[in-house]
């Protein structure tokens, strides 16, 4: 069997549709994976600004005791460690 340069040319033709095919088709699904990614992305974004608040709140409510108790080092103290440990672990 002879094997002619138009046969070649054909079978090209049909393995780049193929491949603009698969490209099409499959947009779709990458699309999605990267909005899905850009999802997690923001949660866990988000988890870090919640976080990140309630240690505020923390430390906000230890300096105020202590302000008012004169009294409340250990709260300072924990409230603090919060925080620095937060800190190291984002940056």
């Amino acid at each position: 069997m002879t094997i002619t340069s138009d046969q070649i040319i054909m079978i090209a033709a049909l393995l780049g549709a193929i491949g603009v095919i698969y490209g099409i088709v499959s947009k779709p699904f990458k699309d999605i994976q990267d909005i899905k990614k850009s999802v997690d992305d923001m949660k866990e974004d988000m988890d870090g600004l919640i976080e990140a608040q309630d240690i505020q709140g923390d430390m906000i409510s230890a300096l105020l005791t202590h302000a008012a108790t004169n009294n409340n080092t250990g709260g300072m103290a924990d409230a603090l460690e919060k925080f620095q440990s937060f800190y190291r672990h984002r940056h």
